[in-house]
């Protein structure tokens, strides 16, 4: 039987995005084809938590999926959050990481690394016992820390040096709106040079891995791009998402006191999320609809926190089962991004149940939303034409239920996870074969 060690920095319940759920969904799609999975993470819980991991831990043994979980003197409080990048960037971490794994017990066939802070630790285990490395491309931290020129163009510049790359620094500050004192931004340039030594280290890891999977064909053409990919890569989409337990929408009506049509923003409220435009783009939505609501769920950056606005519900960080019923209850679901989103999360729990996406047209948006089949594409940056298309589909709730469903159904057909499942399964089976080269 195959065993494969699947690697994030984080794990849930600690699970700060969209890609810790993607690793439990894959351990759960492994297992149910009888691979050996073991998920190796590190223990982020504190007393607060502790109780509610070790169920879950123990939930997913009954599904013959383990987890280890290595020492960590970092804990997580509070709703889910990443740690700031230093912490699993530094080579310190990295080292100990290492010697945590092979010290672990865990001796599997093939790792597969699901996040970049255990990509550097992972390539030193992977090579130490001989077994080929994999790693999933789920964002551009390995491109660059920064990547605020991927805001704007579609494709990073031809070279990112020091030069260009301490320039995109300071355009991020302005950018984002930071008043720093003469010492915070000295404490952001050291943090940034401390990233900046991170991404070499994990674009060197990456380059030898044994594959590389990207999540759409955007993600691998921006890397492409920057000629950064391993020694063979392979376009798999996260799995789409499944049947979970969650509040219904009746609960979480009554819970945020929501009373009309609901348009929902999920994610992290950032400017690359497309807080600005969203944000623009609301007043135009409310002029035409005064009883629909916006319902923001999740965390704001501290110099992005939403205005007071009538009619606009932001709930800050929530349990994954809120979110479930948020879903559940939304009329149109909203994808503002500036950034040019991998392989959104978002969409796919939008459309598994069965809501119309109006989506920004960059990155692997258009691989997942078909323009006037399952919701709406826009150019980014463009607040007019965001509020244009949520409004066309206000203005029509059966126009709305008809792209919902014909998104469920293109979630089921055109990216059915089984498919998906098949050519990583197919992948790992060649990588055993040839053994590392």
């Amino acid at each position: 039987m195959m065993h494969v060690a699947l690697l994030h920095e984080y794990f849930v319940p600690h699970a700060p995005g969209g890609a810790e759920w993607s690793t439990l969904h894959l351990a759960r799609a492994l297992a149910a084809r009888n691979l050996h999975v073991t998920v190796i993470t590190n223990d982020l819980a504190d007393e607060a938590t502790r109780d509610a991991t070790a169920r879950l831990d123990a939930e997913l043994v009954g599904e013959r999926i383990r987890v280890v979980r290595l020492p960590f003197d970092r804990k997580m409080s509070g709703p889910p959050q990443a740690f700031p990048s230093y912490v699993f960037g530094s080579r310190r971490t990295e080292r100990y990481l290492a010697r945590a794994l092979l010290a672990s017990g865990v001796e599997p066939d093939l790792y597969h690394v699901q996040g970049l802070g255990m990509l550097v630790a992972g390539r030193e285990a992977a090579r130490a016992r001989g077994k080929p490395l994999v790693l999933t491309i789920r964002d551009y931290r390995a491109l660059c820390p920064v990547a605020l020129c991927l805001h704007r163009d579609h494709l990073p510049p031809m070279y990112c040096g020091r030069k260009k790359f301490n320039a995109c620094t300071r355009e991020y500050l302005t950018e984002y709106g930071y008043r720093l004192s003469p010492l915070g931004r000295l404490r952001h340039r050291v943090r940034r040079e401390l990233e900046w030594r991170a991404r070499r280290r994990q674009a060197a890891a990456l380059r030898d891995a044994d594959a590389t999977i990207f999540v759409s064909d955007a993600t691998r053409m921006i890397y492409s791009a920057a000629n950064l990919q391993g020694r063979r890569s392979a376009v798999i989409h996260n799995l789409p998402a499944v049947e979970e337990e969650g509040a219904t929408a009746a609960q979480v009506r009554e819970r945020y006191g929501l009373d009309g049509p609901v348009v929902l923003f999920v994610g992290r409220w950032s400017l690359g999320k497309g807080a600005q435009e969203l944000s623009a783009a609301w007043p135009l939505i409310a002029q035409a609809h005064p009883q629909a609501q916006l319902v923001i769920a999740g965390r704001a950056e501290s110099e992005l926190q939403p205005e007071p606005a009538a009619r606009v519900v932001f709930t800050g960080g929530l349990p994954h089962a809120d979110v479930i019923g948020l879903y559940r209850l939304a009329d149109v679901v909203a994808l503002p991004s500036r950034w040019p989103e991998p392989y959104s999360r978002v969409a796919l729990e939008a459309m598994h149940a069965g809501k119309p996406v109006v989506a920004t047209n960059a990155g692997g948006n258009p691989e997942q939303v078909v323009e006037g089949v399952t919701g709406y594409l826009v150019p980014r940056r463009h607040a007019p034409a965001f509020a244009e298309a949520v409004n066309r589909l206000l203005a029509d709730p059966a126009l709305a239920r008809r792209l919902g469903e014909a998104g469920r159904l293109h979630l089921a057909e055109a990216l059915s996870g089984e498919r998906q499942l098949a050519m990583l399964i197919a992948l790992y089976r060649q990588l055993l074969g040839e053994g590392r080269s």
